[in-house]
C-alpha cells in the first residue's frame, strides 16, 4: 500500500481520496473494535467526554454532503480530521450488523476490503460510499435489504450511488 501511494502521491485527487481511504480505515477499525468488545460504546472507555460519545456506534450518522470532497471536516488548524467520515462508516457497519449479524457483516466487509485495495493499487480513486457499496453486494441477497435500509439513512446524500446494490 505505501508503494502505492509514493506512486500516487502527485495524482490529482490523491490527497482527497488518502483523506477518504484513512476516514474509511478509522471507521473499520473502530467496528471491529466495537464487534470484538461487544460494545458500540467502547471508545468512551479510552476516549473522554464528547469525543468519545462522537464515536459511538450505534447513534445514526447521516454524511454531510460537505464531507463527500475528502477535504472536510477539518480540525482547527485546518488539517483534515478523518473521525467525522470514520464514524459515519462505522455506524452504518455497526447498525448494518444489527440488521443481518455481525457474521455477516465481517465477511462481507473482508471482501470488501480486499476488493477495494485491489482497485486502489491500480487506480488510486476512492469515494466515500464505495467500500460501503462493496460490503453490501458481498451479502447473500436476502440480507442485502437489511444493510440497504441502514446504508438509506447514512448515505442518503448519495443514494444514487447504491442502486447497483439497493433497488
Amino acid at each position: 500500500m505505501f508503494q502505492t501511494l509514493e506512486n500516487v502521491s502527485g495524482q490529482f485527487g490523491a490527497a482527497q481520496s488518502l483523506n477518504l481511504v484513512l476516514a474509511t480505515d478509522e471507521g473499520v477499525a473502530d467496528f471491529f473494535g466495537a464487534v470484538i468488545m461487544n460494545d458500540p460504546h467502547f471508545l468512551s472507555y479510552s476516549v473522554p467526554g464528547e469525543l468519545g460519545s462522537e464515536r459511538n456506534l450505534d447513534e445514526v450518522r447521516p454524511l454531510p454532503s460537505a464531507w463527500l470532497s475528502g477535504q472536510e471536516p477539518s480540525t482547527t488548524d485546518g488539517a483534515y480530521n478523518p473521525y467525522g467520515v470514520g464514524a459515519v462508516v462505522a455506524s452504518f457497519l455497526w447498525r448494518s450488523a444489527q440488521a443481518v449479524g455481525a457474521d455477516q457483516i465481517e465477511r462481507a466487509l473482508l471482501s470488501a476490503a480486499a476488493s477495494i485495495g485491489t482497485q486502489l493499487r491500480s487506480n488510486f480513486d476512492y469515494l466515500i460510499g464505495d467500500i460501503e457499496i462493496a460490503t453490501i453486494a458481498a451479502l447473500p441477497a436476502n440480507l442485502r435489504p437489511g444493510a440497504c435500509s441502514v446504508a438509506q439513512t447514512s448515505y442518503a446524500v448519495i443514494a444514487a450511488d447504491f442502486s447497483s446494490v439497493c433497488p
